[in-house]
């Protein structure tokens, strides 16, 4: 779920109803799944956590190096489109 789809004009978070519809629309509120946010390099990796959050899904983690420590090691399966 990319960053910018989670915030409004002014870049703040979208409100609890329209971040819940976001987020079940992509599967993350599915109980049955554990939600790992990534980014380029673990900053809006959080954001994503905390909007997580705000719609009541504590469990999530921050891989917080992100694509940037992902690809550093180049035996790491990695799809590209």
């Amino acid at each position: 779920m990319p960053f910018g789809e989670l915030v409004d004009e002014r870049g703040t978070l979208k409100d609890v109803p329209a971040l819940r519809a976001i987020f079940d629309a992509v599967g993350a509120l599915d109980d049955s799944v554990r939600p790992v946010t990534y980014c380029g390099g673990g900053i809006a990796a959080t954001a994503a956590a905390f909007a997580l959050a705000a719609v009541g899904r504590d469990d999530a983690s921050v891989y917080d190096g992100s694509m940037n420590a992902w690809t550093s090691d180049p035996s790491r399966p990695l799809e590209t489109s």
